[in-house]
Order: structure tokens, then C-alpha cells, then sequence
């Protein structure tokens, strides 16, 4: 593809895209050097050495587009010279710069789960693509989103409903056409389930209600629920109200003691539960009695409710509480 040359710096000589003539081709220069020229095609004509090479000069050069209505590669156009066609060694050629290139076209569609959308157009819309998607029965909710790019188009796919890294979408190309036409999947984000997530399955003869059972007291969870019938999963409805912690009463107070402060005083001392039963404390009952059958509370009323005033759960795990009994 190279014609080397030992004195004349060739960059003098030629230019790019300048057509030649050698061993009997017509080639396009691509590049040029000091002393050599690069072809823009392979040169198969006869081994050559201390060849002439012809560059078309002194005359005219058109370039033809071809726009609108000439899609995809064109024949060549043909040239003759007519009757009055005169010079030194006048000569005409045709030759192609760049092939033309057929746009992007036809169909394809998306398969998740083991099932296939209905075919789609390859410019389709976004909202096009959510609703193929969504008509799936192993798709929940999702969120589609579309860019142009150099030669088609981008869409970005998020689900919604379905939580967790989901299964790769597939996609069937085959009906896609246009230089160098292919579809790619790729996953930008991997999904990933919320912290204490869990899901259940209820089939058969379903009473209608479902206890959800070893979630941690006092952490407050969203509940959602959705049908299924052999047309797919309908959407989500969360239960109310929501979000909702599992709570029961606290556990008895920790490490209580009491000490005479004075002759008509008993001092009593205690620190917070080890479970505040998935809820702030907001007061503590003490009580007092002559007899460990508390059964005179009714007519001494020796008991007291001490509020809590502070409601920052943290500061409460190891606060320390003092009420003093006097007569």
C-alpha cells in the first residue's frame, strides 16, 4: 500500500484524498510521508519498481451526497465525455468516497423471568417500553427512560417494585437491521434488598390474613401486599397504618435497691429494662405496702408515678432513676 520515493518530499506533491494512477489502479491518497504514500485500498496490481505514478490534475473535482430518498449503498454513478471533450490527456473517472449505510430498523423485544414482551419498533418510546414490560407477569412496576446516542437510542430500565438484584434482561434482536445493528444489555446498578426485608407466598385456601412473625420489637416496618391470577401480579397496596413496630409492654426494671436514708425515709433506686418493648418508657409506677400481698394499696394509696421527661431513647438505656418514700 506504500510507493516509496528516494528524493522529492512527496508531502510537495500530493495531498489527501488526491486521486492516482499506478500499475494500472486508480487509488485514493489516505496519507502521506516524506517519502512514501499510503493507499486507501490494497494495491493488487503487478510488483513495481521505479514506477510512474499519474496524479489527476489541472481540472475540476464534484463531490455527490446522496440525500433523502437514496438510502444505503448507491451504484456508481456513470460519466461519459461528450463531443466537444478536449485538453492534454483529458480523462474523467468516477470513484466512491464512503459507502452509504442503511438506517436502523425493525423490531425486537424484551424477555425477563422466562417470558417475552410483544415485539416492539426499534425507535419505540419510553412509555411504549414500561407498558410492554409491565404486561409481563414476573414484572411489577418500572421506570423507563430513553436517550438518543450516535447511531440509535439508550434506555434506562429501573424496577421499582421488584426489590433486589434482579435477573438480567434478554432481548431478542434478530429483526433489527442497519450497519453494525445490535441491541446490548448491560446492568448499571445492582439491586439490593432493604435492611429486615422478607416476602411470603400465600397459595390454596387463603384465610385472608398472614402473621408475620421474628421481626425486631420496635423497629417500624412498611407492609405491602399483591394479587396474583394467571394474567400476572396486580400492584401494591400498603397496609395501614404504616409504617408500624411490633411493641409490647417493657420488661421489669433493672438492678432495683433501696436503703433507709432516715427514720422516716426509704430511698429506692433502679435502672431502665433491658427492653423498653419497641417503645420510649414515659413513667414507672413504685408502690409500697406493710405486706409483700400489696393488699392495701386500695385504701393507703401508697404508690407514685414518676414521669419520664427525657424522651431520647439512646439516653435512656443505662439512666439510673431515685424516688424517695417518706412518711
Amino acid at each position: 500500500s506504500r510507493v516509496g520515493a528516494s528524493t522529492t518530499d512527496l508531502n510537495t506533491l500530493f495531498f489527501i484524498n488526491d486521486l492516482i494512477f499506478i500499475g494500472g489502479e486508480d487509488h485514493v491518497v489516505s496519507a502521506i510521508s516524506v517519502g512514501s504514500l499510503t493507499l486507501g485500498a490494497t494495491y493488487t496490481g503487478p510488483s513495481l519498481n521505479g514506477a510512474h505514478v499519474s496524479k489527476w490534475a489541472f481540472g475540476y473535482e464534484w463531490q455527490i451526497t446522496f440525500e433523502s430518498g437514496h438510502v444505503g449503498p448507491q451504484p456508481l454513478l456513470t460519466c461519459h465525455p461528450a463531443d466537444n471533450w478536449a485538453g492534454t490527456n483529458p480523462t474523467i473517472q468516477v470513484y466512491r468516497v464512503r459507502p452509504g449505510q442503511s438506517p436502523l430498523s425493525g423490531k425486537f423485544r424484551l424477555g425477563f423471568g422466562g417470558e417475552r414482551t410483544r415485539y416492539l419498533p426499534h425507535s419505540t418510546d419510553a412509555d411504549s417500553m414500561r407498558m410492554a414490560l409491565e404486561e409481563l407477569t414476573t414484572v411489577g412496576n418500572v421506570d423507563v427512560n430513553k436517550f438518543n446516542n450516535v447511531n440509535g437510542h439508550n434506555y434506562f430500565i429501573t424496577f421499582l417494585s421488584d426489590l433486589g438484584n434482579v435477573e438480567e434482561l434478554v432481548v431478542e434482536d434478530t429483526q433489527i437491521s442497519g450497519p453494525n445493528a445490535k441491541i446490548r444489555v448491560v446492568t448499571l446498578v445492582d439491586g439490593i434488598l432493604p435492611k429486615n426485608y422478607g416476602s411470603s407466598f400465600q397459595t390454596g385456601n387463603i384465610d385472608l390474613k398472614y402473621t408475620i412473625t421474628n421481626l425486631m420489637n420496635g423497629l417500624p416496618y412498611v407492609i405491602r401486599i399483591k394479587s396474583h391470577n394467571s394474567e400476572g401480579y396486580g400492584g401494591f397496596f400498603t397496609a395501614e397504618p404504616s409504617p408500624l413496630a411490633p411493641m409490647e409492654p417493657p420488661a421489669a426494671p433493672a438492678d432495683v435497691i433501696s436503703f433507709a436514708l432516715s427514720d422516716t425515709t426509704i430511698r429506692v433506686r433502679w435502672k431502665s429494662p433491658l427492653s423498653n418493648g419497641g417503645q420510649i418508657i414515659s413513667k414507672y409506677l413504685i408502690q409500697w405496702d406493710i405486706g409483700n400481698t400489696f393488699t392495701n394499696l386500695i385504701s393507703s394509696g401508697f404508690q407514685h408515678e414518676l414521669f419520664v421527661h427525657n424522651n431520647n431513647a439512646e439516653d435512656l438505656e443505662e439512666e439510673v432513676f431515685c424516688y424517695s418514700i417518706t412518711s
